[in-house]
């Protein structure tokens, strides 16, 4: 909806967390009523997560990215700055910093990020760089994208993407989409908690 992102995630392999399910429900008019629920079989209930209880199924994936940077986030929530150009694997690349306003710091793990993007072409993220606050450790996690398609006209999504974390613990997570629907094509049902339990 225009007030709300969506995402829905099942897992199938490996078969220790079959059928481990998620609804993610981020808001884009206030993020402090972003909402997320698990489904995990080896409890058999759903349950409540707070977007900032940390990793996300022992991946380099936190919480805080499943509602905000998956789903879109409020660039007015941030101090925004170009810091100069860069190549990115031969692009030519604006670098650009988001730091967290005031008022939003002690709702995010992050200091600051930093953006590469593309200069000419599509209007494309090739790589982010996180930087965590003192309190989450002071690591830093670097995102590299590739395979950018135009999903619907104007906008436009990563096919894959390689996340690592240094600093804290050498950590890798890869994802990789082998397809993607338009949202008419979604029963709205599926992001209702209530139906966690009822499909298993």
């Amino acid at each position: 909806t225009k007030d709300e992102n969506k995402i829905r995630i099942t897992f199938h392999e490996p078969a220790s967390v079959r059928n481990t399910d998620f609804i993610i429900i981020h808001s884009l008019i206030n993020e402090s009523k972003d909402k997320i629920w698990g489904w995990f079989p080896s409890f058999r209930r759903v349950r409540r997560i707070a977007p900032s209880e940390g990793e996300f199924m022992d991946t380099v994936l936190n919480y805080e990215e499943l509602t905000r940077r998956l789903n879109g986030e409020n660039l007015d929530n941030f101090e925004i700055v170009l810091l100069g150009e860069e190549k990115i694997s031969g692009k030519n690349c604006y670098k650009i910093s988001l730091t967290p306003k005031e008022e939003i710091i002690g709702d995010t793990a992050y200091a600051r990020r930093e953006f590469w993007v593309r200069k000419e072409g599509i209007p494309a993220f090739l790589q982010v760089k996180y930087y965590y606050n003192e309190d989450y450790g002071g690591h830093v996690k670097i995102q590299r994208n590739f395979g950018i398609v135009e999903f619907l006209p104007g906008i436009w999504r990563t096919s894959y993407l390689i996340m690592a974390e240094y600093g804290k613990k050498e950590n890798l997570t890869s994802i990789i989409v082998f397809g993607k629907r338009d949202k008419k094509e979604l029963d709205e049902n599926i992001f209702d908690p209530k139906v966690l339990e009822r499909i298993k």
